[in-house]
């Protein structure tokens, strides 16, 4: 290909299985509301002061040329990656975005219904479980829940199924802090982070390699788990002041 777009990426290790057609392009342009380690292509358009990477995409486009197909993809982008406009990320010109593209006939109730809100059983099964079984640490103000691939196997769940639920323990009451955390591969965790006003999750995640956002991000270790959990008790009671016990 001429040119290869890498769209809310912010590393080459995460294009996986695009990989090879990313090295063989002649020209590489990423678009990402993520700080990364540095460019890793010739082109970049890279804001993390941006909502999402939709709304990246939309300053680049002329509206009027925007098709209803089209603005449905960036409200759909733009909905998730602001939690339908209630995280901070969300400003002012991002209703703007949001209101021309309704002007081209997108059903909003519809999308965030159907992508944001609504679940299948089994989702909310897997959800249930982990409320249930779910950890307070540092006095009820960090929440720790996670899965076993013995256990999403026994629930024939997928990393795909397990959406919104880091976002969901986030919600309990006086928690500041929520970490999910579910095994990828024998020894290796993947771990979403979620906070409220107090904790930079992004660093949190940094120190592990991973990143994000400061009230959103993401890591994955190959550390033991328990290993992992005291760091990120650690890492979280050096931001809020607190020792860990």
């Amino acid at each position: 290909y001429d040119l290869f777009f890498c769209l809310d990426c912010a590393d080459k290790g995460r294009l996986e299985f695009s990989t090879p057609l990313f090295e063989e392009a002649k020209r590489r342009c990423c678009i990402d509301h993520h700080i990364g380690q540095g460019p890793f292509t010739e082109e970049a358009y890279v804001d993390q002061e941006a909502s999402s990477t939709a709304e990246l995409v939309y300053q680049l486009l002329d509206p009027e040329k925007i098709s209803k197909r089209a603005a449905e993809a960036l409200y759909l982008g733009i909905i998730h990656d602001t939690g339908v406009f209630q995280y901070p990320c969300t400003a002012p010109s991002t209703h703007r975005m949001a209101a021309v593209l309704l002007e081209k006939g997108v059903d909003a109730a519809n999308i965030i219904q159907k992508t944001y809100y609504e679940k299948t059983d089994k989702q909310n099964r897997i959800l249930g479980k982990m409320l249930v079984e779910s950890r307070l640490l540092l006095d009820g103000r960090m929440i720790v829940a996670g899965l076993s691939k013995e256990e999403m196997a026994a629930f024939d769940v997928r990393p795909s199924d397990l959406n919104g639920i880091v976002s969901q323990l986030r919600l309990t009451e006086g928690v500041e802090v929520a970490v999910f955390y579910y095994e990828f591969r024998e020894g290796g965790y993947k771990v979403s982070l979620r906070s409220g006003d107090t904790v930079d999750v992004n660093l949190v995640a940094s120190v592990f390699g991973g990143g994000g956002h400061q009230r959103a991000a993401g890591l994955e270790s190959p550390r033991n788990l328990e290993e992992i959990l005291r760091k990120l008790e650690k890492e979280v009671c050096r931001q809020i002041g607190e020792k860990a016990k």
